[in-house]
């Protein structure tokens, strides 16, 4: 058996959290196991954190913190934060002093996949470029640049298991892509998977890994054949909202097409896209039955508006009918129409003037 030394540091936090450690070791095995050992170690004072630092920057003739005072409560007195904070401070001033050269996606994916190296009599030679600031001035997401070189690295190698080796990183940088992007995973963070790590596995996955390359020639990049799964889920998941609108089961049945909570939807938008790209006869013949009813109801709702239409209409109707009939002597409404208003003002006003021509007839009798 070995001893393995696990060193965990929580520097934006600046202290250790129990709960931090319990995220990745089984609290069982890190608690109760007798087999792990938790050493506390105690920050660097002030006068060595600044001595030793000096001396750093002194060797690697780069510009040592104004404040000390205030780079040492920075970093908490955790000498791997400081040594890192100095490295990191360092590049950004490389970085300001180089000037900024962008690379389109064709020209930053070529580079990656043909990985030019320096001729060399001690094996092979180093990388004419530097892949992570290849990918980074591309332009590109992480996520397409990784579909991208995968979808298109089988036509540089000659050797299928430095080809396994390389599909191996590009899964193992989509994982931690998936990980560090996902908000349902709870017991990962960006500071555990930063995307830095999946951006240079999946930069360096051809360059490392191909030690055969395919003769040099110019090869057309074509688009990763999982875009077309990616259109198929969009637009599965426009049918199934046009079909729960228009039979109204997000409303009666519960049916949530965002997160699938019915089962359904789930299947449809996220499952059936790659059954069909593996099985495309199977899927094709029962996907096309809710093509269909989603078709029939959209044949159907036209008549569906004028049925509602005509119904309204008909209530207007008897609504005028009902105020015609009413024996009402006064009768306002802001909510209803100027036509619907109007039929009891007449009615008043005929009967007035059926009551004015009683009271005359009267008084001429009389006399």
């Amino acid at each position: 058996p070995y001893a393995t030394v696990l060193i965990f540091s929580q520097t934006r936090e600046g202290k250790h959290q129990p709960i931090d450690l319990e995220r990745l070791i089984d609290p069982e095995l890190l608690y109760h196991s007798g087999r792990v050992q938790l050493l506390q170690i105690h920050p660097v004072t002030k006068p060595k954190l600044k001595k030793i630092c000096a001396g750093i920057c002194k060797g690697e003739k780069v510009k040592a913190p104004d404040d000390w005072d205030a780079f040492h409560a920075f970093t908490h007195g955790d000498l791997r934060h400081a040594i890192l904070s100095l490295q990191f401070s360092a590049s950004l001033t490389a970085q300001r002093q180089q000037r900024a050269v962008s690379l389109t996606s064709f020209h930053a994916l070529g580079k990656l996949l043909y990985a030019k190296r320096e001729n060399s009599t001690l094996g092979r030679g180093q990388l004419l470029f530097d892949p992570e600031e290849v990918l980074e001035t591309s332009g590109m997401s992480l996520d397409s640049a990784t579909t991208f070189l995968q979808g298109n690295g089988l036509d540089f190698f000659t050797d299928i298991s430095e080809w396994s080796k390389a599909c191996c990183r590009f899964s193992d940088a989509a994982t931690l892509l998936q990980r560090s992007s996902s908000s349902s995973d709870s017991n990962h963070t960006t500071t555990l998977f930063p995307n830095g790590y999946a951006a240079s596995l999946a930069a360096r996955a051809v360059g490392d890994a191909n030690h055969h390359p395919a003769p040099a020639k110019f090869r057309y990049l074509t688009a990763p054949k999982t875009y077309e799964v990616y259109r198929k889920a969009r637009d599965n998941r426009h049918q199934m909202q046009l079909l729960c609108k228009r039979l109204s089961l997000q409303d009666q049945l519960g049916l949530d097409v965002n997160t699938g909570s019915a089962g359904g939807p789930s299947f449809v938008t996220q499952t059936a896209p790659y059954l069909r790209f593996i099985a495309p006869e199977d899927v094709n013949a029962a996907m096309n039955n809710m093509y269909s009813v989603v078709q029939s109801a959209n044949e159907s709702q036209p008549e569906s508006e004028s049925e509602e239409q005509l119904r309204r209409e008909q209530q207007k109707r008897e609504q005028r009918a009902i105020l015609a009939q009413d024996d009402i002597d006064e009768f306002s409404s802001s909510d209803d129409d100027n036509d619907e208003g109007t039929a009891p003002v007449k009615v008043t006003q005929s009967e007035s003037e059926e009551q004015s021509q009683r009271s005359s007839t009267v008084g001429m009798s009389e006399e």
